[in-house]
């Protein structure tokens, strides 16, 4: 028998129905790993806010009074080490606060203020915004006084396209970084063609043009010929700047030795005697010597001496791939970008917080018989944390005048292990949560909601579900601390891995309330007899923790109104005779309802039929996919009879659920040469068939 089977897929319909899943990111979030410190080191900076020095910077007539502070300083470079551990101190009081905390004072001159302005911030935030092509080598000049290794490199890597005048930087360049200054002459190699046809080529001496047309990395569109006519424009520039004739002698005077850089037997005859010859600039000798070159002869072959080079430019070298941005990106770019391993704005504050330089406030935990002091530092905790900061300063006025007379300013906390706080301050101070796990996840989520620092429970909440040790308690948590997406998508992975997760003991350490909330879950992807199995291990857990005999009794009393949120009627008939009248659990009467669901389902709940049932008896869960896709099918058989069956009569095909809605291939008899298919959604109907949306 051939069978007619009709199949739909809809990989839309949760959608449609208002079920688009939320995207679940396993993987730990890296936005607060790139912005959260910088955001709140840029915050200590523009505040202020516990400065121990202040620099004075002068700059002409102007003068600016910056704020700093000495221990994010200090781990900056040894130049500021220096600085701030000599010199003299000021001893009046930030902010007018009675305080022991002295700022130390230190005049700044010979750099300007803006620069000095960028090199604070970069040391703070790593932020470069404020480096622009007009401060560059000002910024480039502080940062080597200063010894900041991290914006010397990325003043080396600067774009020199940027730059409006590179043939003027580069001499300055030279005295402040021979690799910058080498950068610059490698993007005029690459770019000769329109860097010789600016104005600002005309403006070089002779001494710079002599070595710029020596170069064998130059690189033109018209070879030696374009680099003979950007030659002369230069000296006419030259002419006009002494206010003499353009001849050919004070061209050639002009042009001095840069006129014996120039590959004149590169250039082709014809070009030769057409463009160059007639200029006068060269000697008859020099002319007749250029005409006589063999490029096949040797040196002492050559009847007359050749003055001017013969060998090819790189640049100019046929079907060559220049390597300008590959030898930048290794010269320049590369000492940049890998300096973030060694003296990055992370690893300097890992530096800071494990070696305690300059801390004014000490953490004080006790754990067990284990007390333990973490030296930290108040500007540094101010902004990131309000709790904290207002404890230290509750704590410290509690303590008055005698802890700042002798320094000690400990605050003691509590209900919190020490490697967890640890790790609060090593996110505080380099956003570093590396040591967060499955094991310690639930504390670390406590700590920084209570701590309020975002960007930790950030990283908790992203962490994968699949390493927590107890799914079940971390829905609790969630939903203690008011994270109820996070809850959600704990609900969802519970849904999805259900039958892995019944086998686990977290599962039998829940509450009855929690036990009765998800087994009442539409979108739970298991087979009622499975969820009947756990319910009993449930319930024998609770018997044993109670001292109490695993009887049906005291299961049915464990379970409590779960019990009611299992579909039994769902469960096989012979399935439901063996393994569930029996257990003593149901009451002779729930047993009943059961038979009589399957004798005659139809009467169910219907006015003069059967009593409604006191279990659910909607389609079974494993049908009732929480994703947006499924497959509904309708198998007909023999389309011949089913033609030649009466007008109007239909047959259903098997139930498929989006959300809750049970949807079906519905399949209609025509008088017509045709099969009529539709998609039906079910209604409610009778109070024991109970269609509706959960969740």
């Amino acid at each position: 028998m051939k069978f007619f089977v009709i199949l739909i897929s809809f990989l839309l319909f949760n959608e449609a129905f208002g079920g688009g899943s939320s995207k679940k990111d396993t993987k730990i979030s890296e936005r607060h790993k790139t912005n959260a410190l910088a955001q709140r080191m840029s915050k200590l900076l523009s505040t202020g806010v516990y400065a121990d020095v202040k620099f004075i910077v002068e700059e002409g007539d102007k003068k600016e009074l910056l704020l700093a502070h000495k221990a994010i300083l200090s781990h900056a470079s040894e130049e500021f080490a220096l600085i701030l551990a000599f010199g003299t101190q000021n001893s009046s009081h930030s902010n007018g606060k009675k305080s022991a905390e002295i700022i130390k004072t230190v005049l700044v001159i010979d750099v300007t203020i803006e620069a000095f302005k960028v090199m604070l911030n970069f040391i703070y935030t790593e932020d470069l915004k404020g480096l622009t092509a007009q401060n560059l080598l000002d910024v480039l000049s502080t940062a080597k006084k200063y010894k900041i290794i991290g914006l010397i490199n990325a003043c080396v890597a600067f774009p020199i396209s940027k730059l409006s005048n590179v043939f003027e930087v580069i001499a300055e360049a030279r005295v402040l970084d021979m690799d910058f200054a080498q950068c610059c002459m490698q993007y005029i190699d690459e770019n000769a063609h329109d860097l010789f046809l600016s104005e600002n080529f005309l403006q070089i001496d002779n001494k710079f043009l002599t070595e710029l047309l020596s170069r064998d990395q130059l690189k033109t569109k018209g070879g030696e010929l374009e680099i003979w006519k950007s030659a002369i424009r230069w000296a006419d520039a030259q002419c006009r700047r002494n206010g003499t004739e353009c001849s050919a002698k004070n061209r050639r005077d002009a042009l001095g030795q840069a006129l014996f850089e120039i590959r004149f037997p590169l250039i082709k005859n014809e070009d030769f005697s057409l463009i160059i010859e007639p200029s006068g600039v060269l000697t008859p000798e020099e002319v007749i010597s250029v005409y006589q070159f063999d490029p096949n002869l040797r040196g002492k072959k050559r009847k007359n001496p050749m003055k001017f080079p013969i060998h090819k430019r790189n640049g100019q070298q046929q079907n060559e791939k220049w390597t300008f941005l590959h030898t930048i990106k290794n010269k320049c770019f590369e000492t940049f970008f890998g300096q973030k391993n060694n003296n990055s704005l992370a690893h300097r504050m890992k530096e800071l917080l494990g070696n305690g330089t300059f801390a004014d406030v000490k953490f004080r935990i006790e754990e067990g018989e284990e007390t333990k002091l973490l030296p930290a530092h108040k500007a540094i905790i101010s902004v990131a944390s309000d709790p904290l900061e207002a404890l230290f300063r509750f704590e410290i006025s509690k303590m008055g005048d005698a802890a700042e007379k002798t320094n000690d300013q400990s605050i003691e906390i509590k209900n919190i292990s020490i490697p967890v706080f640890n790790l609060l301050l090593q996110f505080i101070y380099a956003d570093d949560f590396n040591g967060l796990n499955g094991q310690n996840w639930a504390e670390v989520i406590r700590a920084a909601k209570m701590y309020e620092i975002s960007g930790l429970l950030e990283a908790g909440l992203t962490f994968p579900i699949s390493k927590l040790p107890n799914i079940f308690e971390a829905v609790d948590l969630a939903r203690f601390l008011d994270l109820e997406e996070f809850a959600n998508r704990c609900l969802d992975y519970i849904d999805a891995n259900l039958e892995t997760l019944l086998r686990t003991n977290g599962f039998l350490q829940i509450d009855q309330q929690f036990l009765c909330e998800f087994f009442g879950r539409e979108t739970l992807q298991i087979g009622e007899i499975s969820l009947w199995n756990a319910a009993l291990r449930w319930a024998d857990a609770q018997c044993r923790q109670n001292g109490t005999e695993c009887s049906g009794e005291n299961r049915r009393e464990a379970l409590g109104q779960a019990l009611f949120e299992i579909r039994l009627p769902l469960i096989s008939k012979e399935t439901f005779t063996e393994d569930i009248a029996p257990s003593g659990v149901l009451t002779q009467k729930e047993v009943i309802s059961i038979y009589q669901f399957h004798a005659n389902p139809e009467l169910i709940g219907v006015p003069g039929g059967l009593p409604p049932l006191p279990f659910p008896a909607f389609p079974s869960r494993e049908k009732a996919h929480r994703i947006g896709g499924g497959t509904l099918r309708l198998e007909i058989g023999k389309c011949s009879e089913f033609k030649r069956a009466p007008v109007g009569s239909e047959r259903l095909g098997e139930y498929m659920f989006i959300r809750g809605i049970p949807l079906q291939i519905l399949a209609k008899v025509s008088s017509e040469n045709y099969l009529g298919l539709f998609i039906k959604i079910k209604a409610p109907v009778a109070q024991g068939w109970q269609i509706h949306r959960r969740g």
